[in-house]
């Protein structure tokens, strides 16, 4: 998608899918958002559990959270353009497809979508 947004040396969301992993965005929410530390700690857990086949981005609209795997969305237009009214996931393909959109953002319901892709996680 081509959408504006403020991540570290990215400037559109279509950037934050390059790679060879699968991408997992987590969106906050436009309508009562998910704490941001809650969705930090499940992208960095899933990321570290599957080293080298997912990223995951924390997308957000507050432009003062931007750091490390944070997108920041300072208009909405990504959360809109996903239709992510409310705190959702979006496991995006290594051939940029969505492989699942999952709501609400809950860690077992991930885990379970990615061990049924990727396999068992490494302990």
């Amino acid at each position: 998608p081509e959408v504006s947004v403020q991540a570290e040396g990215i400037t559109r969301l279509h950037e934050a899918l390059r790679g060879p992993q699968h991408v997992l965005l987590l969106f906050q929410g436009l309508d009562a958002p998910m704490p941001m530390e809650e969705l930090a700690q499940v992208a960095r857990s899933l990321e570290s559990s599957y080293a080298g086949w997912l990223r995951a981005w924390v997308v957000t609209l507050e432009p003062q959270r931007g750091g490390p795997a944070v997108v920041v969305d300072p208009q909405g237009s990504a959360h809109k353009r996903f239709g992510a009214g409310t705190p959702c996931a979006y496991l995006v393909r290594p051939d940029k497809y969505v492989g699942c959109r999952l709501r609400p953002v809950e860690s077992s319901r991930l885990l379970r979508e990615l061990r049924g892709r990727l396999g068992a996680p490494k302990l």
